[in-house]
């Protein structure tokens, strides 16, 4: 019985909500693409498993326009983020968007 109640518990619990830091729309987590800052550069974590600080962008190009056009991404990271870095992201978000 007790297995029971913690298998239903576990079923119930909701997914846990992250934040976009480019529209600031909170939404669940598998709805976002994690970025990790990783010392020298800033990476995409698809398995969300990196570790180091972390920011969370919608799977939509105009969030990840935006989030360059508005300089989030130093914002969330606290530090200059080169235009090499910021194009090497964008080569990796628009892949992973056509797939």
């Amino acid at each position: 019985m007790i297995q029971l109640m913690r298998r239903l518990w576990k079923l119930s619990k909701e997914k846990p909500m992250r934040r976009c830091i480019a529209c600031m729309e909170s939404k669940a987590q598998d709805e976002l693409f994690r970025l990790v800052d990783e010392g020298e550069t800033i990476s995409f974590d698809f398995t969300r498993r990196k570790i180091g600080r972390g920011a969370y962008v919608c799977k939509c190009k105009d969030c990840f326009d935006r989030a360059c056009n508005k300089r989030a991404f130093e914002r969330v990271f606290k530090r200059k983020i080169s235009q090499a870095n910021i194009e090497m992201l964008r080569g990796e978000f628009d892949a992973k968007i056509q797939v």
